[in-house]
Order: C-alpha cells, then structure tokens, then sequence
C-alpha cells in the first residue's frame, strides 16, 4: 500500500526519491538550491534574482560549491544546482557535479531553460554524464517567460530525452502538449494577453517582476497584500516563511548568502553552515 504524504515526509529524502522520484519528493521534502551563478542566456521579465546575459559571468568556485552542497545535503531536502543558467558553465558545473559524485555528494537535480538543446547529441551526453556522476534527475523551464527566448523544441527535445535517461518520474517540467509550448512564444509577444495573464497569475513581485511586472497587477495597501508565489505558509503569519520546516526553499549563492525564495538573506555559509543557523534559529 502506497505511503500517505504524511508518512513520506517522516522519511529521509533518499528513501522518499527511491519510492516517489525526484519530483514528487521534491513536493514532499522541499527544495534546496545552489545559486551557481546569477548570469542567465535570457532575460525573463518575472526573474525572481533579475538574472540575464549582462550580469556578471561570476559563478561558484568548485571547493565553494562541494562545501555548499555538504551542507545542504544535511538538510534533508532534494538538493540541485540552479542560477542563473547553469549551462552557461558547463565545464566548471561537469567539474563540480563529478567530483560531488564521488563524495557522495552529487545534487539530486540540475535546473535549467534549456537554451543550450540545440540538438539531440549534445542533450544525451550532458545527461548521460550527469547521471554516471550521481545527478537522479533534471527540472525544466517552460512558461510564456522562458519561451520568450527559448525556443519550443529546445525545451521539448531536453524534456524527452531527460524522460529517456532519468524517468519521467524524476523530470520536472510542464505536462503540457507540444502544441502549448510552440503556443507560448506567441503569447509572449501578445501584449494584451501577456498582460491578462500577469493579472491572473502573479508572479512574486521581487528582481525583475518588480521592475517590468508590478504595474501589470493592481495596487494593494501593505496590510493586505495578497499572498502568492511559492508559499507554503498560506494562512501563517509572514514569520513562517523564515521557520527552517515550513520555508518553501533555501538558496546558497555563489557568494555564500544564505536566503530564502523571498531573497531574504539570513547569513553566510562561509561564517555559519545552513544547518548551525537553522539550528540556533533565523
């Protein structure tokens, strides 16, 4: 008989992955993320970390990424790899996640726009690589954002071969048919449209939604801001967000900062690990 959620979130995240996959595990457990680096291919207007092609090209340093992912390993969430864009460093990310490999440390998941599936042959060596190294599975953009630079088949030939590699259980990305994701890119250059679906969905208005989305969505006093984004806390107070069980994620950046999915920085992973901070409270 299958576990209950419940039941699940009792487990540690490896024995959840073993009986769930990558995505429904990442669900139940929650996430916990290298911000490898801030430069993004692309320039999505909701970008929660204004990431895009003119920031500068830092990125984590190997040491720097194998500390980080020690401690986020200890948190028992489903650890990955994101920016930024990843891909952009393909070399020093390989470097990283190889080595990770064999300390037993390797990300569950890498996440990525899938900019760089330009063919077929270059998507199954990455991958395959990825998985040798330890990687269990990959997570995939894909939104009237992202397809706004990235084309349609780059990101349905990256969901199809990662559903070949790793198992459709371990890909995050959008069901959806090919004939949405071709749609996308038209909804993206609809203006009127486009802006219909800000209102209807909100992004959180943090990066760059707060510079080019806020003035698509109405304006609210600040003691009745309705929630959205990625909360788990609906309904709590905003102290919930900060409460190491009940925050929907933690990020480590290239520079140490520790913080939330809200960009609230707690700390530096370099002076205090993410477990000592989480431990003697935020």
């Amino acid at each position: 008989m299958p576990r209950s959620p419940e039941e699940l979130k009792a487990l540690p995240v490896a024995e959840v992955i073993r009986e769930v996959g990558v995505s429904r595990a990442t669900q139940i457990k929650g996430p916990a993320a290298l911000l490898f680096t801030y430069r993004c291919s692309i320039s999505c207007a909701h970008c929660l970390f204004a990431c895009n092609p003119q920031v500068a090209s830092g990125r984590m340093t190997v040491e720097d990424a194998l500390e980080f992912l020690r401690q986020v390993h200890r948190l028992d969430r489903a650890v990955h790899i994101a920016g930024g864009e990843v891909f952009l460093f393909w070399s020093e990310l390989a470097e990283v996640v190889e080595k990770a490999g064999k300390l037993g440390l390797a990300p569950h998941f890498i996440e990525s726009n899938a900019f760089w599936a330009v063919n077929d042959a270059i998507v199954r060596e990455r991958l395959m690589k990825l998985r040798d190294w330890g990687v269990l599975g990959m997570y995939f953009s894909a939104d009237h954002y992202h397809q706004a630079y990235v084309p349609p088949g780059n990101f349905l030939r990256a969901r199809a071969i990662a559903r070949e590699i790793f198992d459709q259980r371990n890909v995050m990305a959008t069901q959806a048919p090919p004939e949405h994701i071709h749609w996308l890119p038209i909804l993206a250059r609809d203006e009127k449209r486009f802006a219909e679906k800000v209102r209807v969905a909100p992004p959180t208005m943090l990066g760059s939604a707060a510079i080019q989305l806020a003035h698509l969505v109405p304006a609210h006093p600040v003691d009745s801001l309705p929630r959205c984004g990625w909360d788990k806390s609906a309904g709590q107070d905003c102290f919930a967000a900060f409460d190491p069980e009940l925050m929907c994620e933690v990020h480590i950046d290239l520079y140490g900062n520790i913080q939330t999915n809200c960009g609230v920085i707690l700390g530096n992973a370099k002076k205090v690990s993410v477990p000592d901070l989480f431990a003697r409270g935020v």
